[in-house]
């Protein structure tokens, strides 16, 4: 079983319990949301351009967001390529032109730093405010529909 399945299922069978929680109480999703949040990520980036298989380079801390484009990504059939925060910008230009990354999502602290990365790719999604579509843009611009099948041996990962 794969990831968007799992979301899904979860949303259907727990609804409106609480899923996660952010440290601000205003970050709160329930299953039902977090199902909806997660589908419209996925569809929204597979409709940017981006094919199952493709890397998507992922720079933020944690948060609500985080883990909803973690699911997201791997929900869509894409390889998530975490970026450690802690790396220097050059280190990440080295990875994302190593696995040969197709998108971007960032946090919007990161944008001063990430500028050089942003240019090596052809998809970027920024969680806040900045000159790409927002997270919350894709969100709202996306229908949820069905994901791509995922087969159990698809790489879901790439970890530096």
């Amino acid at each position: 079983m794969d990831i968007g399945t799992l979301v899904t299922r979860a949303g259907h069978r727990f609804g409106d319990r609480v899923a996660v929680e952010g440290l601000d109480t205003r970050d709160r999703r329930t299953f039902a949301e977090l199902a909806d949040r997660v589908t419209r990520i996925a569809t929204g980036l597979l409709s940017l351009g981006l094919r199952p298989g493709d890397r998507v380079l992922d720079l933020q801390s944690n948060s609500t967001a985080y883990l909803e484009t973690d699911l997201a990504i791997r929900a869509a059939g894409l390889v998530r390529v975490a970026l450690n925060h802690r790396l220097h910008p050059t280190d990440w230009q080295r990875i994302a032109g190593d696995c040969a990354a197709r998108g971007l999502i960032y946090h919007e602290r990161f944008a001063d730093d990430v500028a050089p990365v942003r240019e090596q790719v052809e998809h970027v999604v920024v969680v806040g405010d900045g000159p790409e579509t927002s997270l919350e843009q894709l969100i709202a611009g996306a229908t949820p529909g069905l994901l791509p099948p995922r087969d159990p041996d698809d790489l879901c990962g790439l970890h530096y």
